[in-house]
């Protein structure tokens, strides 16, 4: 039988692994596996651990049938400690350049962006949504269960600049798919940590050296944002689709209302935030209240 391949060949949805050397399994060291999580860490420390922890379980079910390597590789290999609990909420200045940077982005990078800081979803989940996902008419993204974190269909309602973002991604010719990779529309765009380094260092240019922030940091960002807009924590988790804090435990069995009619004043409300943000209106001190 073939002898198996590097174990840096797992299937990773990122671009980080590109430059990993082709090599037999039983010739990997824990140099090289160190200098691959480090090369990861760099922009990703919490994807880096995921490898690691993916290389160490193939390697723990490989080496009974490698003669040749006589440890696990991945045993004393470095690794970036566990993150700490991340704060990191933007400031209006720092989602005004990022809308700017996003507003002058090429697809697929610019729309997707625009729809992350909009709908506050999960990266996986705008960048991997399909067309038939959308209702543009009734302003509604159905995000099935086999896509949501939580494993349970996620109704998202559209706002109007949400809505004008999703009609400006045409729709590619025998794919589904609203951001198709290259070369292959069956699949995803991917080369998001790459695709989002460049884009960091373009708000750079615009507002000077800052703290770095992540995609996820923008689900944060409107979680607070909401929460200044006067909205109600259960519905902010309701747009998040967090089954967590209000929503959890004994009030998670007995509550369920879906929160729909919320959740869409709450987008449009933010939607309008953003607007005035990235129009560097000030804000005012009236906040609308809802019955």
């Amino acid at each position: 039988t073939a002898p198996y391949r590097t174990a840096f060949y797992l299937e990773v949805e990122n671009d980080a692994l590109a430059g990993a050397v082709d090599r037999l399994a039983d010739a990997i060291t824990r140099a090289d596996v160190t200098r691959l999580i480090d090369d990861i860490a760099k922009t990703a420390p919490v994807m880096a651990r995921g490898v690691h922890a993916q290389l160490s379980a193939f390697y723990t079910w490989a080496m009974p049938r490698l003669d040749r390597l006589p440890a696990n590789p991945c045993r004393d290999a470095g690794r970036p400690p566990a993150p700490k609990p991340r704060e990191r909420v933007l400031s209006d200045e720092e989602l005004k350049a990022l809308w700017n940077v996003a507003d002058k982005e090429p697809k697929p990078w610019g729309p997707a962006i625009k729809l992350l800081i909009l709908t506050g979803q999960r990266r996986d989940e705008v960048i991997k949504a399909e067309h038939s996902e959308f209702d543009l008419k009734a302003k509604l993204w159905t995000i099935p269960g086999d896509r949501a974190k939580n494993g349970k269909a996620h109704l998202v309602p559209l706002s109007a600049p949400a809505v004008a973002v999703l009609k400006g991604i045409d729709k590619i010719v025998g794919t589904d798919k609203l951001f198709p990779a290259r070369g292959n529309t069956e699949a995803a765009t991917s080369g998001y940590s790459k695709a989002w380094g460049k884009i960091f260092v373009q708000v750079e240019k615009e507002l000077g050296e800052i703290e770095r922030f992540t995609i996820h940091d923008l689900r944060r960002t409107m979680a607070t944002g909401l929460q200044r807009l006067g909205i109600a924590m259960p519905v902010t988790e309701a747009v998040l689709n967090h089954i967590s804090g209000s929503r959890a435990g004994i009030v998670g069995v007995y509550q369920r209302h879906d929160f729909q009619a919320e959740k869409r004043h709450a987008l449009d409300a933010w939607a309008a935030e953003i607007d005035r943000i990235a129009k560097g209106k000030r804000r005012g001190n009236v906040v609308a209240i809802r019955g």
